[in-house]
């Protein structure tokens, strides 16, 4: 383009056009008989061994999931180094003996690294083409694309780095001749829709910048309209304009967004400030934030103190809320339901017999039945008597109940006459919670005997790395976490005609979520059975026939729900969704938000 314009200006000029020695066609004729040169085989081997082995792919954190098919809907973020900072890019180029380029790219590459976390690292780059002075001045195609591999190592410091990158550049400008898309069918990529092939990025730099237009005596200069394309993810750009130099990012808006893009450009000026002034400190210790992001991350987001009510149990919470909604149903397991007033009586009667038999402040009471309203009951009744109840799955092997038991110097154990035959339970005070005789005592509100750091409840640990060893949580903690869910999820702080579904085993501490959490906030727990928990179709009519609008998975089991949706309708008829336990994969989050769902948290209780 610049060689047509410097060719119509001459003329507008009425200046003479210098005769052309050969035309493109001719350089076409030429290059198709280097491909078959021993100097293009030894370009090709260049590249060959250059990529051997797997080719990284960059994997840059986006604002969106990545479309199925390639998108080049894109924008562009401008900006520019200052004249301060260019004086500096090119003193110490000069010094270290690269050029303004190499100097930038490396600064590219750190960013990259920074980003993804990520050291082996593919960048795409432009080169001229123009080695043949024959050619300087013919209009046509020349340019080709150089894939540059580099490694970041962090333990470098900046400049043995920007010495590699140099290095590295000077080699392959001297195979710069392969053309790039006959390396790419060399090396039979396997190809992604989603994905350019080889890189994903692209750097630019125009030595030569944009140079002035006479027009006889009319000076006109470069305007390069934004395309609104973006040929690659993304791409850095920078082009020299007099004392200080201009730079644009193009990104593919189906990825990302323009805050971050803005972010990502403020953080690659952070680490060009950091290395001009330090050329020798270490890549690990160059600093991209801000001083506004510093504070934040270590200041305002650490500011997590909330008032929340330090002299209250989350049994008080519980009572505290079946003054408000006395007849509102709290519990529901197959066809039996409790409402706040029925579930809080029941387990103020058991909590009195619990007392009578000598239960006092942090005295340990095992609770081992089967998903049950009694297992509820039975919770609520232990956290009232002033006890710590350990949930204890009735599947457990017998020898880890008995290890569990013993290893908590348990004192009580609420069960069922057919669980217990063959537990030993030796010094333990065993309480059948379908004898009907223990809920004779009164149904009012006791005294609390506890205070926020008493145990609440201990949960044991699967073993797995050696002998269970079970952690004791207290009230606070409890109280704390409840009063947070309670301002931030949606559901807790607007908790009316909510319903959750419980599917997690008691022994687990998200347990404690669907239950206590939700009870302390007015909400419907359906408790599932144990065909409910395990089989997808019976959960699917536990939903549907409670009109069920939260539950809580693990990533993996929802998309089973998902890939079966035929099935399994019910799910799209839920509004919020819990996961946890495993990473939740982009796809899974794009197809839920999809189906219509208002919200979805990921490990809220952390």
């Amino acid at each position: 383009m610049s060689i047509l314009i410097n060719e119509l200006c001459s003329l507008y000029n009425d200046e003479q056009l210098p005769n052309l020695k050969i035309s493109y066609k001719d350089f076409s004729v030429w290059e198709k008989k280097e491909l078959e040169s021993e100097k293009l085989q030894q370009a090709k081997q260049y590249w060959l061994n250059k990529f051997e082995g797997e080719i990284p792919v960059l994997n840059m954190p986006c604002n969106h999931s990545r479309p199925a098919v390639k998108c080049f809907e894109g924008k562009k973020v401008y900006g520019n180094i200052d004249n301060k900072l260019t004086k500096q890019i090119n003193n110490i180029s000069q010094q270290l003996g690269v050029t303004p380029y190499m100097l930038l790219l490396s600064v590219y590459y750190v960013l990259l690294s920074k980003y993804t976390g990520q050291e082996d690292i593919v960048v795409g780059s432009p080169i001229i083409g123009r080695d043949l002075s024959a050619i300087s001045n013919v209009i046509g195609m020349f340019v080709n694309t150089l894939a540059l591999r580099n490694t970041v190592n962090n333990k470098l410091c900046f400049k043995d780095f920007l010495n590699l990158i140099k290095e590295n550049c000077l080699e392959s400008y001297k195979y710069q001749t392969y053309p790039f898309d006959e390396l790419i069918n060399t090396l039979n990529i396997k190809r992604d829709t989603s994905r350019n092939p080889l890189f994903d990025t692209m750097f630019v730099y125009q030595n030569n910048g944009n140079p002035e237009i006479s027009l006889n005596g009319i000076n006109a200069k470069y305007y390069i309209p934004d395309s609104k394309i973006s040929k690659f993810d993304l791409s850095l750009e920078i082009i020299p304009n007099k004392e200080i130099l201009d730079f644009s990012f193009e990104y593919c808006t189906k990825l990302f967004d323009k805050d971050f893009i803005e972010r990502l450009s403020t953080h690659y000026i952070n680490i060009l400030k950091v290395v001009l002034e330090n050329i020798n400190v270490e890549i690990c210790n160059i600093c991209m934030l801000s001083e506004d992001e510093k504070n934040k991350i270590l200041y305002e987001f650490n500011d997590t103190k909330m008032n929340y009510p330090k002299d209250k149990t989350i049994s008080q919470l519980f009572e505290e809320q079946v003054e408000k909604t006395p007849d509102n149903i709290a519990v529901v397991f197959e066809e039996q339901k409790l409402t706040y007033k029925e579930l809080n009586e029941k387990a103020n009667s058991l909590a009195n017999y619990l007392r009578d038999k000598g239960i006092g402040r942090n005295d340990i009471v095992g609770i081992m039945v089967n998903r049950s309203l009694e297992m509820i009951v039975g919770i609520m009744a232990v956290l009232k008597s002033g006890g710590c109840y350990i949930p204890i799955d009735p599947a457990y092997p017998q020898d880890r109940i008995e290890y569990m038991l013993k290893n908590s110097q348990a004192k009580f154990v609420l069960t069922k006459q057919y669980l217990n035959d063959n537990i030993s339970f030796d010094n333990i005070i065993n309480i059948e919670l379908d004898n009907n005789t223990i809920y004779n005592l009164s149904n009012k509100n006791s005294k609390n005997i506890n205070t926020p750091d008493d145990a609440s409840y201990i949960i044991y640990t699967s073993g797995s790395t050696g002998v269970p060893k079970g952690v004791t949580l207290k009230h606070k903690a409890i109280t704390n976490l409840a009063t947070y869910l309670n301002k931030y999820v949606t559901f807790l702080s607007n908790p009316a005609n909510q319903t959750i579904a419980s599917v997690t085993t008691v022994s687990f501490d998200i347990f404690i979520f669907e239950t206590l959490i939700c009870l302390q906030r007015g909400l419907k727990v359906i408790l599932a059975n144990e065909e409910e928990q395990h089989i997808p179709s019976k959960l699917n009519e536990l939903v549907d026939k409670n009109h069920v609008t939260i539950i809580q998975m693990t990533p993996s089991r929802i998309q089973l729900f998902l890939d079966n949706i035929e099935d399994f309708p019910s799910i799209s008829n839920l509004e919020y969704v819990v996961l946890a336990g495993e990473p939740l994969p982009d796809k899974l989050l794009s197809d839920l938000l999809r189906l219509g769902i208002k919200k979805i948290y990921n490990r809220i209780w952390s």
